[in-house]
């Protein structure tokens, strides 16, 4: 919250003991998000040097894809661009 903390990383969760446990959030993102107070916030995986931001998380296939709209892809973009120059310098 005082912006000293860039980034972090998380491990698996199990989402089935989330449900068990009526935990209001699916997954990681839901929760450092609310918790947060980060609106859209950007989640990438990294594997074999290749990183990967998702567009849409969470939801059905019928969401995801109303969600893929030229603005919302062309705001991705910026915002992945911008996150990946601060990780290389």
């Amino acid at each position: 919250m005082a912006g000293e903390v860039k980034a972090i990383a998380t491990t698996p969760i199990n989402k089935e003991s989330l449900k068990a446990a009526k935990v209001p959030y699916i997954g990681h993102t839901e929760m450092l998000e609310d918790l947060g107070g980060t609106p859209d916030p950007l989640t990438m995986f990294q594997v074999n040097g290749m990183r990967i931001f998702f567009l849409t998380r969470h939801v059905s296939v019928a969401t995801a894809i109303n969600q893929m709209t030229k603005e919302r892809v062309h705001d991705y973009l910026i915002r992945c661009d911008k996150a990946l120059q601060r990780i290389v310098n």
